[in-house]
């Protein structure tokens, strides 16, 4: 990997960028936010520049999701569940049954 790096400056930025903002999530860090959105904006890579825009179109979201140390993802993992339990029994069985294999998970 390093040697790709250091063939492509743009991959190299990518990368470094990727890994800011992986360490962001990880490690609560929004006061970095802001310089790492100019920097993505400008960067060479055009999934970068996508991915900047597309997070600035919802900040507050954003903020929250690097400052807040709770999360909806067992709900949502539950309501996951849930909908793939309705896609299996699609057409072949009824609410009673249906609702017997929602109650057990």
């Amino acid at each position: 990997m390093e040697s790709l790096c250091a063939d492509d400056g743009v991959l190299a930025d990518a990368r470094r960028l990727t890994q800011d903002f992986n360490s962001m999530v990880r490690d609560f860090r929004s006061e970095k936010l802001d310089g790492w959105l100019e920097e993505a904006e400008v960067c060479g890579a055009p999934a970068m520049r996508r991915f900047a825009v597309g997070l600035k179109k919802n900040p507050d979201a954003l903020r929250a999701g690097l400052t807040e140390t709770w999360s909806n993802g067992p709900v949502e993992g539950f309501v996951h569940k849930l909908k793939l339990l309705k896609r299996q029994g699609y057409g072949r069985v009824r609410f009673n049954l249906l609702r017997a294999r929602m109650l057990a998970t």
